[in-house]
Order: structure tokens, then sequence, then C-alpha cells
């Protein structure tokens, strides 16, 4: 090498760099100043809370992060070196190791912040040097014990969640602006970002793998729309790696490489049609490099699985998914997750969607396709609530169709409508929605409430957990929560009961298992002095007294079940000359097993799974029985 060739080097090297500063500069300078707004809003929030339980991790999210102290400190995948306390809920494996059920995937964004935390810890010591940090990383301490699963520890690692899901913002942003302007993209942008979920599990709980899916899959959805008209072997390379990407942060996101599979098979069949050999080779090669690639992202997860268990499979036991019995109904509508009364905004986003369906078929199709497919995935789960939640989590890596349907509806009545009118009642209502959501999340943080997947709980229940207005919970209770509709008024209508009994029901079972260890979640049993939303007829007033009993001579009890499957019915209390009782189940009439008064038999046949309910009237009940509960027991053992 010459003496002149080294400045050159250099010199190339200076050019390349600020090439790569002055495209980040553009890129910044031409973000939307909504974008700049919603980021503000997130960053405030996350270092204002410190989150719930641990911190910025809880549930899944804990235990996702207990991979960063194993592999930095104990150099070993075996949940069991960072966290012991789990090996009793979760068991050994026939490796001897505690298997981590969570995906691997976030670790890739966690670890570098997590690193720079644990060099916080070190510095926290150095007295002076603290303070300073407690600025940044509010719950750090210098003087606790280097553990690496600290308060501090969880924030810093979220901060990678955090700043994943602030890129996929951004690029959601450029995707709706692509197809909507870009008045409809920051209307869509604050919706869907600040409106649902996701600010929850980008600010409150980050160590979810949601954040980061939402990143993800939000980057496979814009590199398909960019390149699925003019698709290449490099473009296919880089879809597969996002779809790779996305995969492993939660296995359910393959669905999502479903419409690039459309866009292969589109091109397939004009091959077939044309009879051109070389475009049908083409696009097989096409589709096989992009699975090729996504294959070769998510092996390091299929390797831990073969690590955990031996052999390779997911954490999920077998018959996890219910396919013949998806809660379909209560994932849209339950308030217990449900999609609608979770994310009211959703209403706009399925209106925009419908006027807009026509026009942007190409684009829009493909993916309310996959979200419809994932839809029927969750909801065929046990647990299609996702156990400890806010809102409905499972959906958040869906936030693009959310957006999507935003932009078109803006779109839509920005082109209809030229006053300012219609599209300041748009932003006016989306307000009013980003305050309720804002609100949730306070609630469900502060623990003012339960959990949203606790239980199904009427909209006047929760503002009186909370003591909120007084007022609106006796409205709600007349009235109903709106964003339940149609599916309450349906059901009312159906089962004879009220629009806040539905609030109640959809969504709790009896008979409720828990996917893990296979036991009962809900006590499959109905105590009669709480005054439970099952009897929807019959309970006496609390003050009637106490010879006439507890129940009127006619009672009718909702029971909502998982599944078909035979049952075992028996009544407790003091039920005076019980032999006239005549008990009946879906309008059939039931006789005593041999032997008992007060127990039943229910054969499978006269059973309804989800999302029907079961009827249960008990009439000529003699006055003065005091019912005490109403036992539902399931006479199989299927589940094991």
């Amino acid at each position: 090498m010459t003496d002149t060739q080294i400045p050159r080097a250099q010199n190339n090297d200076r050019s390349l760099f600020r090439s790569l500063v002055s495209r980040l500069r553009t890129r910044f300078s031409h973000m939307d100043g909504s974008v700049w707004l919603v980021f503000l809003v997130l960053l405030i929030h996350y270092r204002a809370t410190r989150g719930i339980f641990q911190g910025k991790g809880s549930g899944d999210g804990f235990l996702g992060f207990m991979y960063l102290p194993g592999l930095v400190l104990y150099h070993s995948f075996d949940l069991a070196k960072p966290a012991a306390e789990w090996i009793g809920p979760l068991g050994r494996e026939i490796t001897g190791l505690v298997a981590n059920p969570c995906p691997i995937g976030p670790v890739l964004f966690w670890l570098p912040f997590y690193l720079l935390g644990l060099l916080f810890h070190k510095l926290a010591a150095i007295p002076g040097v603290g303070f300073v940090l407690t600025l940044f990383v509010p719950a750090l301490d210098g003087k606790q014990p280097f553990t690496g699963r600290t308060e501090a520890d969880l924030y810093m690692a979220g901060i990678g969640s955090l700043l994943a899901g602030m890129w996929g913002i951004w690029t959601l942003f450029q995707l709706v602006e692509r197809h909507a302007g870009r008045r409809a993209a920051r209307f869509a942008v604050v919706g869907s970002v600040l409106a649902s979920p996701l600010c929850f599990y980008l600010t409150t709980q980050p160590l979810y793998q949601h954040a980061t899916a939402f990143f993800a899959v939000t980057q496979l959805v814009d590199a398909w729309d960019r390149y699925r008209n003019q698709l290449s072997f490099r473009r296919c390379l880089i879809i597969g790696s996002w779809t790779g990407v996305a995969v492993l942060q939660r296995p359910q996101e393959a669905i999502w490489l479903l419409p690039m599979g459309l866009s292969v098979c589109a091109l397939i069949v004009s091959a077939i049609r044309e009879r051109t050999l070389r475009k049908l080779w083409i696009g097989i090669g096409y589709g096989m490099t992009t699975l090729a690639t996504a294959a070769l992202w998510f092996a390091p997860q299929v390797l831990l699985w073969i690590h955990y268990y031996g052999s390779f499979r997911a954490p999920q036991k077998p018959g996890h998914f219910l396919w013949t019995s998806p809660a379909l109904i209560e994932s849209l509508f339950s308030m217990r997750t449900g999609i609608f009364p979770w994310v009211p905004v959703m209403y706009l986003s399925v209106l925009g969607i419908a006027l807009a369906l026509r026009r942007s078929r190409s684009l829009l199709l493909p993916v309310c396709l996959t979200a419809i497919i994932e839809l029927y995935v969750n909801a065929s789960a046990w647990d299609f609530h996702g156990s400890w939640s806010f809102g409905p989590r499972r959906y958040t890596d869906a936030i693009v169709v959310l957006a999507l349907g935003l932009g078109a509806l803006y779109q839509q009545v920005e082109a209809t409508h030229r006053s300012l009118l219609w599209r300041r009642t748009l932003w006016g209502f989306l307000f009013l929605l980003c305050i309720q959501n804002a609100v949730l999340v306070e609630w469900v943080r502060t623990r003012k409430t339960k959990s949203s997947s606790a239980g199904a709980y009427s909209a006047a229940t929760w503002i009186r957990w909370a003591n909120g207005p007084q007022w609106l919970a006796r409205t709600l209770e007349q009235t109903g929560y709106p964003f339940l509709q149609p599916a309450s008024t349906a059901y009312a209508l159906t089962y004879r009961t009220s629009l806040s009994s539905v609030e109640n029901l959809l969504g709790n079972f009896i008979n409720e298992r828990d996917w893990r260890i296979r036991e009962f979640v809900l006590t499959p049993q109905i105590v009669v002095a709480e005054r439970p939303p099952q009897i929807v007829e019959g309970l006496l007033p609390v003050d009637a007294p106490p010879a006439q009993g507890n129940v009127a001579r006619h009672v009718r009890v909702l029971v909502p079940l998982v599944l078909s499957e035979p049952l075992r019915l028996r009544l407790e209390g003091q039920i005076p000359s019980h032999s006239a009782l005549i008990v009946r189940w879906n309008g059939r009439r039931l006789l005593p097993e041999p032997g008992s008064d007060l127990s039943f038999l229910i054969p499978q046949d006269l059973v309804k799974g989800r999302p029907r309910w079961n009827e249960l009237t008990l009439d000529d009940m003699p006055q003065g029985s005091q019912l005490q509960r109403i036992l539902v027991q399931s006479t199989s053992r299927w589940w094991k």
C-alpha cells in the first residue's frame, strides 16, 4: 500500500460516516411532529412510573427477563440458576433443567441496556455518581446486592423494548402515510398507540414480548408492502429475516408470513397461466428463500427447546388449543380482555377497513385475513384472555391492522367532507378514547382494579373498584357498557337477562383450568351467598325473613362452560321436601343419581361449550329453602 492510498482510504471512511450521519439526520428531520409527541408521552410515562410487582417486568415479562442474569452471571439457560423460586411452580424437565417458557428473541433488544445497567450498578457505589445516575434510572441503588435482577436491572432492560417500539411506531407512520396521506397517518399513529394496550406494554410492562413483537411484525408488513409488486431474491431475504425476527419474539407471529405467502402464490399461479417455466421456478425460489431465511433466524429457539426438553417441542402441553371450541365472541366482546371493550377505537378501524377494502384490497385483504387467523388461534387457547394482562395483549402485534383502518377512515372522511367539523369530531372522539385508555392503564398499574384477565366484570364494577364517579357507575348499570355492542344486546335477548349481567358473565367459565398445571383456576361452584351473576332469577333480597329462605320457587341459572363435557350437578343446602323439586338443564329434566336426591348426571350431548351458555332451572323450590352452593363438576379427566 502506498502513502497516497492511506489518506484516500481514510477519506472514504469519513465519507461513509458522513453519509450515514446525513441519512439519519434526514430521517429524523422528516419525522412528523405527531410521532415526536407520541414518543414524548411514552418516554415521560416510562420514566415516571415504576411498573407493577417487580417493576417493569412481571409475570411472563419477569420470566423472560431471567434469561439475562442466567446468561450473563450464571452462563446458563437453566431457569433454576437465577430464579430458584420457580423450580416448584414449573418443575424440572426430563433433562433436569427448569425450562423458561418465554421466547428468547427479546433478549436481542434487552442485552445491551442490561449490561449498561450492570455497569451503572457498580458506578452507583461511587459517592456523588449514584445521585446523577438515579436521575436516569430511578430505582438504582448501589447499596443493593449485585444480583442482576433488581428493579433497576429490569428498568434498564425494558429500555430496549421501548426503543424497539418507538422504531416500530415510526415505521407504522410511514406505512400509513404511503397509502392514506400524512394527516391520516397522524390520526392512525396517535390512536393505535395511545388508545390501545400497546402503550402499556411499551412503558409499564415492557419486558413482556409484545413490544418487540409489535416492532418485528410492523417491519415485516412494511417490507412486504414495499416489495410485494417487485420481488427479488434480496428482498425475499429481507422479508424472511423480518419474519424470523418476529417469530423469535413470539412463535404465533409465524402467521404474519401469510401476506408474503399469498404474493408468492399469486406469482406462481400467474406463471402457470402464462406457461412460463422460468417464472414458475423464480416464484418457488422466492418462497423457499423466504422460508429458509425465517427458519434460520428461528433456529436458536428450536435449539433451546431441544436443550430444555430433550426433543423439539413448544412449552405448551398437548391439548393447549381447543380448535373446535374457540372463544371467538369472548375474545371480541368480553369484558375479560375483549378487543372491542378494551380497544374501542377498533370500531373506527373496522369502519375504515370496510370503507377502504374495495380500493385497497391488495393491501388490506391479506393483512385482515392474517388478523382473522390470529384471532382464531388465540381464541382457541385455554387461556384466551392471556392470564395476567392489560387488555387483549396477545393482539398488540396486530396494531398495524388497527392503524391501517384508522388511516383509511380519516382519509375517507377527509375526501368526502370538506368541512373541518368531521375531522375535528374524529380527533375529539379519539382524544376521549386516549384519555379512557390512560385512566385504565393507571388503574391497573396502581392496582386500584384487577387485571383485565382476572375475570369478566361489569364496567360499573370497575368504576366502583377505582372509586370513580358513582353517577357513571349507576348509569352504566342501567345502560350497559356501550363498547360491548352488539354482542351484549344479542346475549341479553337470547338468555333473557340484563346488559349488566352479560358483562359479568361473557368470558367467565365454570370449570376453567390453567393451561400449565391443568387444574381448576375458577372453582367449579356457584356460591349463593355471594349473589353471583350466574343466578339471573330467583334470588330473594338480602333482608328477606329467614323463614322465607334465600331463593324463590323458580330459580334460573346461566352456566358458561369452556367446552362440552359430561358433568355432575349437585345442589347443597337446606332444601326441605325436595322430592317435588324439578331440575332442568337446557330444557331437559334431570333425574337424581341413585342414592342421592340432589345430585344429577348430565350427559355430554346436553352440555354446550363456548360461546353458548347453559341454562339451569329449579322449579317448585320449597318455601324456606336455603340454597348454599351449586356445584358443576366434570366427570371426565380428558385434560390430564
